[in-house]
């Protein structure tokens, strides 16, 4: 026999056996419980009652596990900017209309049309600080401090007023001007005036302050073989000035008089032009011309800032140089300008042109004088130009009259040989 079958027979005999084993004990209590007489018997008849069994309230049912917390929630997409609001165009205020005929036209001289400016929302920029703020008066947006001082332009506060703009920038109300989106204010464009155009061929300021202009008009001087008081005239000077006020044109002419005329006829002439700046005279052109000779000359070309002469070579041009004719005005122009340059014993540099050469000049102030002449006293600045070393060149003396708004009156040309040229004023 299999293990097997063996188990299984021996756990059914098992089974046979404790059901038998109950079923006797069962027996044996069942008749003891019922017998008569027996001991055990109860004198009553033993009535059994099945009892209800008391309901027994179920238990509590168990708390659910708390729920862990619930995650928070994702943050919301961010929400769609709104499109950009269209940029209106700016409206351009034609410019009123000019009384000479044709097209007008817009010159350095006219500031352009104002224009409006509505500055964007800031939603519509990346960088918020490119929004265009409305434009603020210097001190405006805090409280005026005790001891500050009103700005040039400005009124000194009063009571709770606020600084006042500048003046020339008038500021229009607000409630006059559109608004932009969110309730901004549009901001207006104020032209600022616009300053003249510097001539294009202007040099730069080196005397440190711009200087007059001539005066315009016709001079005529004599001119005297020594001192003016020994009354030996030899010819008639006349002096011409002439300017617009960009362009000027210098020239002299003379004429032989009296005895001299037998041995000097003809006219010697200089002219000088060139244009005028806040430096003064700037000479483009020289020239002189001696009877029946031949003319010479010089020309100055500023762009290449170079000097050509007549049959030489040509010279670098130097700041504030002038040929021997704009010399006498330019000295006049800066005594004008510059007085304190001009004191008793002074030295004035100032670089002259010559028909072959560039050379610097110095100009010693013997101060102020009186002259006396027939015509009565000149008040004058009397100035000596030194001759160079090594040169034998003449000395000049030049007197500037105060009455005749620092032209000459008198000029002096004293040669190596002591022969003295003298040339006053009479008209």
């Amino acid at each position: 026999m299999s293990p097997v079958r063996r188990r299984l027979s021996i756990g059914a005999a098992l089974v046979l056996a404790s059901i038998a084993l109950h079923w006797t004990v069962l027996w044996w209590i069942d008749g003891r419980l019922h017998r008569p007489g027996s001991e055990d018997t109860p004198s009553e008849s033993v009535q059994v009652a099945l009892i209800e069994p008391v309901p027994v309230a179920p238990p509590p049912p168990a708390e659910p596990p708390a729920e862990p917390p619930a995650p928070p929630a994702p943050p919301a997409p961010p929400a769609k900017p709104p499109p950009p609001v269209a940029k209106p165009k700016p409206r351009v205020i034609p410019p009123p209309a000019r009384p000479a005929p044709g097209p007008t036209a817009i010159t350095p001289e006219d500031p352009p049309p104002p224009r409006e400016l509505i500055p964007l929302p800031p939603d519509a920029i990346a960088d918020p600080s490119l929004v265009q703020a409305p434009e603020q008066a210097p001190g405006a947006g805090r409280e005026p401090v005790v001891g500050d001082a009103p700005a040039a332009g400005e009124a000194p506060p009063t009571g709770d007023a606020k600084t006042p703009p500048a003046a020339g920038r008038p500021r229009p109300a607000a409630s006059a001007l559109p608004s932009g989106p969110e309730g901004a204010v549009a901001t207006r464009a104020v032209p600022k005036t616009a300053a003249p155009a510097p001539d294009a061929k202007a040099t730069k300021l080196f005397y440190g302050k711009p200087l007059p202009l001539p005066p315009a008009g016709q001079w005529q001087f004599r001119v005297y073989y020594g001192e003016y008081r020994n009354n030996h005239q030899l010819a008639t000077l006349d002096y011409l000035i002439e300017h617009d006020g960009r362009k000027y044109h210098l020239r002299t002419a003379g004429r032989a008089v009296g005895l001299t005329s037998l041995f000097y006829s003809g006219v010697l002439t200089q002219d000088s032009a060139g244009r005028l700046s806040e430096n003064g005279l700037a000479p483009e052109r020289y020239a002189e011309k001696r009877g029946d000779r031949p003319e010479r000359s010089l020309s100055v070309d500023y762009a290449s800032r170079r000097v050509a002469f007549a049959g030489k070579e040509p010279a670098d041009l130097v700041d504030g140089a002038q040929d021997r004719l704009s010399t006498l005005v330019q000295l006049g122009l800066m005594a004008r300008a510059l007085p304190q340059r001009f004191a008793q014993g002074s030295v004035i540099e100032l670089p002259e042109l010559t028909l072959g050469d560039l050379e610097k000049s110095r100009y010693l102030s013997r101060g102020d004088t009186v002259l006396d002449t027939e015509n009565g006293p000149l008040r004058a600045l009397h100035l000596e130009r030194t001759a160079p070393r090594g040169k034998d060149d003449p000395k000049i003396e030049i007197w500037l009259g105060y009455d005749q708004q620092m032209l000459p009156v008198r000029m002096k040309v004293t040669d190596v040989g002591g022969r003295v040229l003298d040339q006053l004023l009479v008209r």
